[in-house]
């Protein structure tokens, strides 16, 4: 029992729960009396610990296992609803990673189509400046010939 609490402390030190959330945790606990689900409960902390489940799931997994603790077939009950919750998890990362994946096949001729568009309107950008650039050149090029056509008394000093 005192390992789960322990555990219980070290999950809310962390800030992965509230205090009021690690209270009725402890609370649940302190009713469970004996180590006969101790492995179960202990599961089910380091769960709440790596964010696997929320804290009021947790609370509902100690409490049949409270509750399991106190019928003739202890777990049986817990193993079903866990088995269950790990089903649904289960199920709800295949939807999402086909969810991820469809939104990715939708997307990409689109992030293609716009990197392209990019491309060509800065390539166009670019070549705009280029020729203003030698316009200017060419330019300052053409005038300073011509001051070195200017007879020498005409320079200005």
């Amino acid at each position: 029992m005192k390992d789960e609490r322990m555990k219980v402390l070290s999950i809310l030190e962390k800030e992965t729960i509230a205090a009021d959330e690690a209270a009725r945790l402890l609370e649940i606990l302190g009713a469970d009396s004996g180590d006969e689900n101790k492995e179960e409960r202990m599961k089910i902390l380091s769960m709440l610990e790596q964010e696997v489940i929320a804290a009021d799931e947790t609370a509902g997994l100690l409490q049949v296992l409270l509750k399991n603790g106190k019928n003739a077939e202890p777990g049986a009950e817990f193993q079903m609803k866990f088995q269950n919750f790990s089903q649904n998890m289960e199920s709800f990362a295949k939807e999402v990673s086909s969810k991820a994946s469809a939104a990715y096949k939708e997307m990409e001729p689109k992030l293609k189509t716009a990197t392209r568009v990019v491309v060509e309107k800065t390539a166009h950008i670019v070549d705009e400046l280029s020729k203003s650039i030698h316009e200017s050149l060419d330019k300052m090029r053409k005038d300073e010939g011509q001051k070195d056509d200017k007879p020498e008394g005409s320079r200005e000093n």
